[in-house]
């Protein structure tokens, strides 16, 4: 009955051998394999009855010696020990992590080696690749041109690299690693703002913000930052370069547009009254123009540039009239078609005028359409739809509602009702639907001339 539970177990024991993804052995006292599972049989290339029997150094003859070397200290061991060694199996070099444990059996004293070996060559492998990758990595961090830096989400800073310390003012990352990161910033605020946005989007790119050195100057910094989890706690990691020169050069710029806009917005003034002395008659037509203009392309929400210059460009719309005598701008009653032919040259006249100025905006374009019509039935180039640019086809709106809505000396005004009634008639025919709706609207909102 003991043999036979003896049997049981031991195929038992072979069963549960063979489902593994281990190799399982039972090696005798005299070095000779008793028992190898399927996996063994697999890793070895050979069948169960050529190998049954055999001794490990008929089996590893490179490596033989040494495995009998670790048998034996297994024997004369009561405890399980662990070898790792490499041996060359079907040409291929792989590297294995053997357990074993010796067992004496109590009726013949028998004693018996158990072993479990694990192919650890793939896992070795990563390992190597990742030990490489991290000395690429930790040589990429101290040697980058870049400041680079890994801070806590409480805000302490947990590693960083020397060009990042000097950044700041520092001599080297030692100084500083450890210390809380809000000493870095110029106020805590600008630090918050980071976490809220990093918080919500992951990572950052091109972050511009102002830190403080070490002797208390501002600098300005861009940097790409991202949140990562390491170890169920949120980590800050990211690079950053000082762009303090380049802000300063964007800040004398910034200036120099701004002054020349101040020039150019000084000689466009400067323009709209020569035409205001040139022709009292219809004084105020171009400021009234250019505000109803820009009232019209921020109801369309139009970028303050192009808002902009729409409303310059209404100053001197008609500045292409200086050409045309006074004698005709003011003169009561119908006009012969030379005159008339002499008032439908103005546009023309004022792209002549301005076309070799370069402003930052196309002005001259724009007061040379502004007198175009949808349909094609307007002057002087017979322009249609989206031929006529946008900034056109607004101001051309804007021109006949002040014109219809104004008084003239030389004829009565028809009013803003009149004026508007005809722009709706005439919406997608002469004048662009959207500009159209949108004058409407700034009207009801309340919009007037003075």
């Amino acid at each position: 009955m003991k043999r036979i539970n003896n049997f049981k177990e031991e195929n038992i024991y072979k069963a549960i051998a063979d489902l593994s993804g281990d190799i399982y052995f039972q090696i005798d006292e005299n070095f000779k394999v008793v028992f190898v599972n399927k996996k063994g049989l697999e890793f070895l290339g050979k069948n169960l009855e050529d190998v049954l029997g055999k001794s490990v150094e008929e089996l590893f003859p490179q490596k033989g010696k040494r495995f009998v070397a670790n048998l034996k200290k297994s024997l004369s061991s009561k405890k399980p020990l662990l070898f790792e060694d490499d041996a060359i199996i079907g040409g291929k070099k792989l590297f294995l992590e053997t357990r074993l444990l010796s067992y004496e059996e109590p009726e013949t004293k028998k004693k018996f080696i158990y072993g479990i070996c694990r192919d650890m060559t793939e896992f070795r492998k990563a390992e190597k690749t990742i030990e490489e990758s991290s000395k690429r990595y930790r040589l990429l961090f101290e040697r980058n041109l870049a400041g680079v830096f890994r801070s806590s989400i409480s805000g302490i800073l947990l590693e960083c690299n020397d060009a990042f310390a000097n950044i700041l003012g520092y001599d080297s990352a030692n100084e500083i690693i450890g210390t809380p990161v809000y000493k870095f910033y110029k106020d805590e605020s600008d630090r918050k703002a980071l976490i809220i946005s990093l918080t919500e989007q992951g990572f950052l790119r091109n972050y511009e913000l102002p830190l403080k050195k070490k002797n208390g100057e501002i600098i300005w910094v861009l940097e790409n930052v991202s949140i990562i989890e390491e170890e169920g706690q949120k980590i800050l990691e990211g690079a950053l370069i000082d762009i303090t020169e380049r802000k300063i050069i964007e800040e004398h710029l910034k200036e120099s547009v701004n002054k020349l806009q101040k020039t150019t917005e000084g000689i466009i003034e400067a323009m709209t009254k020569a035409i205001e002395i040139r022709d009292p008659h219809t004084a105020g037509h171009e400021r009234r123009v250019g505000k109803l203009a820009k009232a019209i392309a921020e109801e369309m929400g139009l970028e303050e540039e192009k808002v902009h210059s729409i409303y310059l460009t209404g100053l001197i719309h008609d500045i292409g009239k200086i050409y045309v005598p006074a004698e005709i701008l003011t003169k009561p009653g119908t006009l012969t078609e030379i005159e008339y032919k002499l008032i439908k040259v103005h546009p023309e006249m004022g792209y002549k005028i301005l076309e070799k100025i370069e402003f930052s905006w196309p002005i001259s374009k724009i007061i040379l359409q502004h007198h175009e019509r949808l349909d094609g039935s307007g002057y002087p180039l017979g322009l249609k739809n989206d031929e006529i640019c946008l900034e056109a086809r607004i101001l051309a709106v804007a021109d006949v509602i002040e014109a219809m809505a104004s008084h003239r000396p030389y004829r009565s005004s028809p009013g803003l009702e009149f004026a508007l009634k005809e722009i709706i008639e005439n919406s997608g025919k002469l004048y662009d639907s959207k500009v159209v709706e949108a004058t409407i609207n700034v009207f009801k909102k309340g919009f007037t001339f003075d």
